[in-house]
């Protein structure tokens, strides 16, 4: 079968917004549509990337970890760059990109800090490393953010800041794990989570992936890659049901960017044609 996808490809993050609310996937994935920065999500971008690429990244070479003054400075000055552009977005609300650096400022210190026995045990083969490969004649592409050489195996793993740490079981069943296994081989996986504590820490979950997970997670690409060209082809989208109040809260400002950019685009201005609170009325929208 051949697949019309948006960028000739899917990738965990697509099948995640699909499945939220279809409207997101045609405005955000679709149309290309993007949201004005969240202060959230660009603190949590810039410690990924501080962690990472900064730090685990150069350590590929070296073999070491860079001093913990050296990643406090190179946190902060990249999410000055990051909260800078908050100031185009007319509905960013009361706090200032200015606030929110001061707030990170001795936080992401102790980050540094509690994340350091981690970061050295950690022995990095690669960071942010491209996976491309087929399911089936699904296309797909990725970024995983780590393979870390553990001796007789490498390890994938994903890396997250959350307010909570990982839940028992839910590397070895995680779609988006999954995926990295099968792209690259590596059965042996992990979630490294920086939990959002007063002192905050890293909590680990190891796992492995299962074939009966590999089988179920082929067949879910197939099937949402198929419901996607279908909904290309007939211009129909299915948005959340805000009546079903375990889906409500995706149709909401705080968890769907589409609140945050009223009816167009805030860059293009161009008309997104998310009717927002009428999706509990409508159920398709398109001809």
């Amino acid at each position: 079968m051949s697949y019309k996808l948006p960028y000739g490809h899917l990738s965990p993050s697509q099948l995640n917004t699909w499945e939220r609310c279809q409207m997101q996937y045609r405005i955000f994935v679709a149309e290309g549509a993007k949201a004005p920065p969240d202060c959230g999500l660009e603190v949590k971008k810039q410690t990924h990337e501080t962690i990472l690429e900064t730090d685990l990244g150069q350590k590929i070479k070296t073999g070491t970890n860079l001093p913990d003054s050296h990643l406090e400075e190179a946190f902060l000055a990249g999410l000055e760059q990051r909260v800078a552009l908050m100031a185009e977005d007319p509905n960013r609300g009361a706090v200032t990109p200015e606030q929110i650096v001061a707030r990170e400022q001795g936080y992401f210190g102790k980050i540094v800090s509690q994340s350091a026995p981690w970061r050295k045990k950690t022995m990095p083969k690669s960071v942010e490393a491209e996976v491309n490969f087929t399911l089936g004649e699904v296309p797909i592409k990725s970024r995983l953010d780590l393979v870390a050489d553990e001796g007789v195996n490498d390890r994938v793993l994903d890396v997250k800041r959350q307010g909570r740490g990982p839940s028992k079981g839910s590397a070895q069943n995680s779609r988006q794990l999954a995926t990295y296994a099968i792209g690259t081989g590596i059965a042996d996986v992990g979630l490294a989570v920086i939990v959002e504590n007063v002192t905050p820490k890293v909590d680990v979950e190891l796992g492995q992936v299962s074939q009966g997970l590999v089988e179920r997670v082929q067949a879910q690409y197939q099937g949402i890659a198929g419901e996607i060209t279908d909904a290309i082809e007939k211009d129909r989208w299915v948005p959340v049901d805000t009546t079903d109040q375990r889906k409500a809260w995706v149709c909401t400002a705080q968890y769907c960017g589409a609140w945050r950019i009223g009816s167009k685009d805030w860059k293009t201005g161009r008309d997104i044609g998310c009717p927002y609170g009428e999706r509990a009325q409508a159920k398709v929208y398109g001809s």
